[in-house]
């Protein structure tokens, strides 16, 4: 099972430059297609994900929550003051998207058989899908398709990655700090 959700992480990842080619300019429809992502991703989290994680590491990870949700907003703030902090940024969102592409990876490794470890690979899959999108829809209009092919691509790398050795990490790591 664990390889198909793989199967289908990746998949779900290379449907974003297609959807942005069906999706064309309409902007409508990829704002339905936001919505119905993150209703679904956001009510996985605050149902299943995060009462597992304080249950597991205590409030503090309701800290890192908020601090991982705000990050973004905090990043883009920064980012328009100045061209420096545009450049700046580049390699962190790198860096960023890598090490989450890892853990997504991970995640999808069925550890434990438990049902919350089905509900994050589940949403690990389904936000894919716009990520995908939106990596492709700024990257290719701002350094071009064969760039944000191969950006897909490491990302797919780094996903792969997280899965192949996943079940080693979530072995050697306390469950407080997963």
């Amino acid at each position: 099972m664990s390889l198909a959700l793989l199967a289908l992480s990746l998949v779900a990842l290379a449907i974003g430059p297609l959807t942005a080619a069906v999706l064309g300019k309409t902007r409508w429809s990829a704002d339905i297609l936001d919505g119905l992502v993150l209703v679904a991703v956001c009510g996985m989290v605050l149902v299943h994900v995060l009462p597992h994680t304080v249950a597991v590491a205590g409030w503090t990870a309701i800290v890192f929550a908020a601090a991982g949700f705000a990050m973004p907003f905090v990043a883009e703030r920064w980012r328009r003051g100045s061209d420096a902090g545009h450049r700046a940024l580049v390699p962190i969102v790198g860096a960023s998207f890598g090490v989450h592409a890892f853990i997504d990876g991970a995640a999808l490794v069925e550890h434990g058989g438990q049902a919350h470890d089905r509900f994050v690979a589940l949403a690990v899959v389904l936000h894919r899908l716009p990520d995908g999108l939106a990596i492709w829809s700024v990257i290719s209009v701002v350094r071009g398709a064969t760039v944000a092919a191969w950006v897909l691509a490491v990302l797919a790398g780094f996903t792969a990655l997280g899965f192949a050795v996943g079940g080693q990490i979530l072995d050697i790591t306390s469950g407080h700090w997963t």
